[in-house]
């Protein structure tokens, strides 16, 4: 104010303290000027952001009280995500965001990572499952599926299936997977439709030493031998023929039991049977839309082999 008073006035006669004063003035004004300009740009860019990313929102409506999954990063890497809960909506906190329980505290979630969760109700017929479905599909009907496996980790709650569906298409593909439950799991099956048979040039046995392992590695090599035949993958065999066992890490941390055949393959005789190249499957699956990604558990184990090719695989 003493300042503002001697500009004003002009009781100041020295001129280099008025121009002190004055550069004083003008470095708050462009001070001033720069912060507004900073918070427009700003609150411009929100706008921006704010538009973009709404714009690929899908129309997720939730009412406090509902169900829902959250795409959270993975316990293991905090680099990859998977869909965790179901946990339960709180309240609408925005155009596309809602308020969240997640393990007892308020977390604000934008609908992009929020999914609807429908829940499993128990049956009251013994060793069935019933899948509950949307409001929707109770009118029509419902499925009873047998009982999985207790040791099994994934089932077909966990089939990801694709936002842009229509409401039409998403419960089509819910219906289909509550139908082949049995099948979507971890737990490999066993087809009756063929069995795998190896025709060799030479009826010598193949015969190779085996690996050393490690100590540090001899309990897991115990521990997946004892899985394989509790599974019913493999038996114990005293054929001539021998292959050596590897134990291969994972990224994960966990070994993967392999056999090293390649002597075996060495005398394999392989059907000349004629694959399509990767050009021509693409060319054939150029008009089409919707696309579905199946990965067999441990397809190798699902296809039984023939006598006498049991012979020829031992341990």
């Amino acid at each position: 104010m003493a300042i503002l008073k001697e500009m004003w006035t002009s009781e100041v006669d020295n001129p280099e303290t008025r121009s002190t004063y004055q550069y004083v003035l003008d470095l708050r004004e462009r001070l001033e000027e720069t912060c507004a300009l900073a918070r427009s740009e700003l609150q411009e860019s929100s706008e921006r952001y704010k538009k973009y990313y709404n714009r690929k929102a899908k129309s997720r409506k939730f009412k406090p009280g509902d169900l829902v999954l959250i795409l959270l990063p993975t316990d293991q890497n905090k680099l990859l995500m998977q869909w965790k809960g179901p946990f339960t909506v709180l309240s609408e906190i925005g155009e596309s965001s809602y308020s969240i329980d997640v393990n007892g505290k308020s977390k604000s979630f934008h609908a992009n990572l929020l999914k609807e969760y429908i829940s499993r109700d128990k049956s009251n017929v013994v060793g069935t499952t019933v899948i509950s479905m949307s409001e929707d599909e109770e009118q029509e009907s419902c499925f009873e599926l047998p009982a999985l496996q207790t040791n099994q980790s994934e089932s077909a709650s966990d089939v990801v299936v694709n936002d842009e569906l229509g409401v039409g298409q998403s419960h089509e593909v819910k219906r289909v997977l509550s139908k082949f439950t049995d099948v979507l799991t971890d737990v490999p099956g066993k087809t009756d439709v063929l069995k795998c048979d190896i025709k060799l040039t030479t009826d010598k046995p193949i015969k190779a030493k085996p690996y050393p392992v490690p100590l540090s590695m001899r309990d897991s090599l115990q521990e997946e031998v004892r899985k394989m035949i509790d599974m019913g993958v493999i038996e114990p065999s005293n054929s001539p023929y021998s292959s050596p066992v590897v134990l291969v890490p994972k990224p994960d941390g966990t070994k993967r039991f392999c056999v090293d055949y390649r002597k075996l393959n060495k005398v394999t005789t392989y059907e000349a049977e004629p694959m399509q190249t990767m050009t021509e499957i693409f060319s054939e699956l150029s008009n089409d839309k919707y696309f579905s990604r199946i990965d067999l558990t441990k397809g190798y184990w699902q296809v039984e082999m023939t006598q006498s090719a049991k012979r020829r695989l031992p341990l």
